[in-house]
């Protein structure tokens, strides 16, 4: 992780909780299993994917904040997945994966807005 951190640059805190993270025991070990058991070279293991008949049976409001150049899936991607969601909202942001850590500011009031209406 702390590669990540050099190559994309994250806000202080979010670095500091990854280096204690990743200073935790058993982490490597932990994360290695962890990944070996999600991810292949190409994506995704494919009995971890959820089909869109499993999507279409969630039945709670879902925010769905993607990465433009999110290397797990593409917009494309992303709006299969909100069309099969009954209460999937979707909005695509500039980033990759999990582009709300560089960009808090932005989801924040995206995030609030999306909680005040659905609790």
């Amino acid at each position: 992780m702390s590669k990540m951190v050099g190559e994309y640059p994250l806000p202080t805190e979010v670095i500091d909780l990854l280096v204690a993270t990743e200073r935790l025991p058993g982490f490597r070990q932990t994360i290695i299993s962890t990944l070996h058991a999600l991810v292949r070279l190409r994506g995704s293991r494919p009995a971890h994917r959820m089909t869109a008949e499993q999507l279409g049976l969630i039945q709670q409001p879902a925010l769905l904040l993607w990465g433009n150049s999110d290397p797990f899936g593409s917009p494309a991607v992303a709006k299969r997945v909100a069309a099969v969601m009954r209460s999937a909202e979707l909005r695509i942001v500039d980033g990759g994966h999990c582009p709300w850590l560089k960009n808090a500011h932005h989801m924040g009031p995206v995030v609030t807005r999306f909680l005040h209406e659905h609790t």
